[in-house]
């Protein structure tokens, strides 16, 4: 099966945006007129967001959170997070589900507000987290600051200590 755009929204970018649900009930609405779709023909919505975990406080049920006061409330969805990707993925998934036949029609959303009234929480979650070594004799390791053996650390395993 082939998938195609049917309809699409955006909000202004600016310096001083609504919030991020207000954001997402004017382009749900907006995308759904546009497709001349009712929220019920949507069976599988896909919401990209890096920052709201860091910047907001909501780290789970993001896109449930956000889609509450659409048509879209209560749709199948899933919350994307893939650094500045997530929204390119979030469509990504969309068309797949389309072309797999697992969705008639899906509903990718791209949402972001990468400022908060804090400065210090905004910088803060554009800067990468401080790591050291592991070494025990690296210089950086009782700071906690990163040194330039740094290496990564696999998911799911703790650091050694």
């Amino acid at each position: 099966m082939d998938a195609f755009v049917a309809g699409v929204a955006t909000t202004p970018f600016t310096s001083r945006p609504p919030g991020l649900i207000e954001m997402v009930e004017r382009v749900v609405r907006a995308a759904l007129a546009d497709a001349g779709l009712a929220g019920n023909r949507i069976g599988a919505v896909f919401v990209g967001n890096a920052a709201a975990g860091l910047l907001q406080g909501q780290e789970m049920v993001r896109g449930q959170v956000l889609l509450a006061d659409t048509p879209l409330a209560g749709a199948p969805v899933v919350n994307v997070e893939n650094a500045c990707a997530s929204s390119s993925t979030a469509f990504q998934l969309a068309a797949a589900a389309v072309a797999a036949g697992t969705a008639d029609a899906a509903l990718a959303i791209g949402v972001e507000q990468m400022s908060h009234p804090d400065r210090g929480r905004t910088f803060g979650a554009l800067r990468p987290r401080p790591t050291s070594c592991g070494a025990p004799t690296c210089s950086r390791r009782s700071s906690g600051s990163r040194c330039g053996r740094a290496r990564p650390r696999p998911l799911g395993r703790s650091p050694r200590r």
